[in-house]
C-alpha cells in the first residue's frame, strides 16, 4: 500500500539531510532543478516541523501569486497526509488583502504570502514585531535567489534573531543557486552560511534525475535573429518597453509561430511558447487560431482569472485525448505551472537571469516518471542585440553541464 504524500528516493533523502541539518543549526538551502519536486520535499519537512513545534507558525515566502497559490495546495495535500492536528493555511498574495489574524497561536499555522505583500506591509507598519517576530518558529522561501535583496533579507534576518521562541529556522528552496552573478553567489552562501543540501549520488543532479527518468533530456537549438531593438540600459533584468518593443518585431512572432508549428508537425501535442509582452503572446496565439488550431491560446496577467484557469486546466488534460494545444504567455507560467506531458517549447523572450531561463526550460522536462516524456525540445530565439542573453542561452546549450557536482549534506 502506497502512501497518499510519498515521496521518491532522492526527495526523501534530501528531507531526511534537511531535518537533520536544521536540528542543530538555523539555516540550509536546499538545491534540486526544476523538475525534482522541491515545494513536495519542503512540504514535508514543514509537516514534520509542525507536528515537532505545535502550535507554531510557518512563514512561506514566494515571489508571484502563482507561486503562493501552488504552495497552499501542496501544504494541503501534505497535512492531510502527515498531518496529526487541525492547521490552518492562509494565502497572502498581494492585490489588497491583510493579514489580521491575532498574535495568539491556538492552533498550527502556515502563513503563504507573496513577496510583493511582504514588502508593502514591512514598509507600512510594524507588521514584522506585531505579527511575525513571536510566532514564526520556520521560514520557507522559496526562489532563494530572492532573499538577498535586502528588504527580505532583513525581514528573514529580523525573525530568525527576535525573541520569544528558542528555535526558529530558514529554509530556502532554488534551482539554481547563485548563478545570476558571482556577487549574488557570494551573499547567498553567506546568507544560508555555505549549507547546501542537494540530490543525486555523488554527481550531477540535472544527470541524474534523466538518468532515472524523472526528467526529460533536454534537446536544445538556438536561431539566430536581429531585432530591429536595441537596450540600452543597464539592471538586473530587460526593461518592459524593450520588450515590449521585441514584441511588436513583425519577423520575431512569425520565427515564433514558425517553431510552434514545427513542433506541432514533429509530433509534439503540448507547447509552451514564452513571448517577450503580452501583445505579441495574444498576436501569435490568434494567428494559431486562425490557421485551424482552435486550442492555442494567450495567458498574462492580464487574462481574466476564469478564462486563465480554463485555458491551463485544458491545457494539462492527457494528450491524448485531445488535438495539439499551445499556450503563448508573458511572465505567468514561468514558474508555478506544471503540465508534465508538455515536451516541446519555444523561448522567444529573452531574459538575463539564469534562473529565469532554466525556469522557462523547465516547464517542458517533466521525464516519464513524472508524467512526461523522455525527450524534450527546446528552441531559444537569440538576438545578438541582447547579448547578456545570447551569451546565456550559449550556455544553456550545454545543459547538463550547468550543474556541478552536489554531494547531499
Amino acid at each position: 500500500m502506497s502512501p497518499r504524500y510519498s515521496l521518491r528516493p532522492y526527495q526523501k533523502n534530501a528531507v531526511d539531510a534537511v531535518l537533520r541539518t536544521l536540528e542543530n543549526h538555523d539555516r540550509v538551502l536546499l538545491h534540486a532543478p526544476t523538475g525534482a519536486g522541491k515545494t513536495r520535499m519542503a512540504m514535508s519537512v514543514v509537516s514534520m516541523h509542525l507536528r515537532q513545534n505545535a502550535p507554531t507558525m510557518v512563514l512561506w515566502l514566494a515571489p508571484t501569486k502563482e507561486l503562493v497559490e501552488q504552495a497552499a495546495k501542496a501544504f494541503s495535500a501534505a497535512w492531510e497526509a502527515q498531518g496529526d492536528v487541525k492547521a490552518v493555511v492562509i494565502q497572502w498574495r498581494g492585490g489588497g488583502e491583510r493579514f489580521t489574524h491575532g498574535t495568539t497561536i491556538r492552533r498550527n499555522t502556515v502563513l503563504i504570502a507573496g513577496l510583493q505583500m511582504a514588502g508593502q506591509s514591512i514598509s507600512a507598519s510594524q507588521w514584522i514585531e506585531q505579527s511575525l517576530l513571536d510566532r514564526v518558529s520556520l521560514v520557507v522561501f522559496d526562489e532563494a535567489h530572492h532573499s538577498v535583496a535586502p528588504t527580505f533579507r532583513d525581514l528573514v534576518e529580523s525573525i530568525l534573531a527576535g525573541g520569544g521562541l528558542a528555535k526558529r529556522r530558514l529554509l530556502g528552496l532554488s534551482a539554481t543557486p547563485g548563478r545570476a552573478s558571482p556577487d549574488e553567489t557570494r551573499r547567498l552562501v553567506k546568507m544560508y552560511e555555505g549549507r547546501k543540501v542537494g540530490i543525486g549520488e555523488m554527481g550531477n543532479p540535472v544527470r541524474y534525475l534523466v538518468n532515472e527518468g524523472y526528467l526529460a533530456r533536454a534537446v536544445i537549438e538556438t536561431h539566430d535573429i536581429e531585432s530591429t531593438s536595441v537596450p540600452n540600459e543597464q539592471g538586473a533584468e530587460y526593461s518592459d518597453s524593450a520588450l515590449a518593443d521585441l514584441g511588436e518585431d513583425r519577423e520575431r512572432n512569425n520565427r515564433i509561430l514558425g517553431l510552434v508549428q514545427r513542433l506541432f508537425d514533429e509530433g509534439h501535442r503540448r507547447v509552451i511558447a514564452f513571448t517577450p509582452s503580452v501583445a505579441s503572446a495574444e498576436e501569435c496565439a490568434a494567428a494559431m487560431r486562425g490557421g485551424g488550431y482552435a486550442y492555442s491560446h494567450a495567458v498574462s496577467g492580464e487574462t481574466p482569472v476564469k478564462d486563465r484557469e480554463h485555458y491551463t486546466k485544458t491545457f494539462q488534460q492527457p494528450a491524448a485525448t485531445g488535438p495539439p494545444q499551445v499556450l503563448f504567455n508573458c511572465n505567468v507560467l514561468t514558474a508555478g505551472f506544471d503540465a508534465p506531458e508538455i515536451s516541446g517549447a519555444v523561448i522567444g523572450q529573452p531574459t538575463k537571469s539564469a534562473v529565469r531561463l532554466q525556469q522557462m526550460v523547465g516547464r517542458a522536462l517533466r521525464g516519464p516518471k513524472s508524467g512526461g516524456t523522455k525527450e524534450a525540445t527546446i528552441h531559444m530565439i537569440v538576438d545578438a542585440s541582447y547579448a547578456e542573453y545570447a551569451e546565456l542561452a550559449d550556455m544553456f546549450c550545454q545543459w547538463e553541464s550547468l550543474w556541478e557536482g552536489d554531494t547531499p549534506a
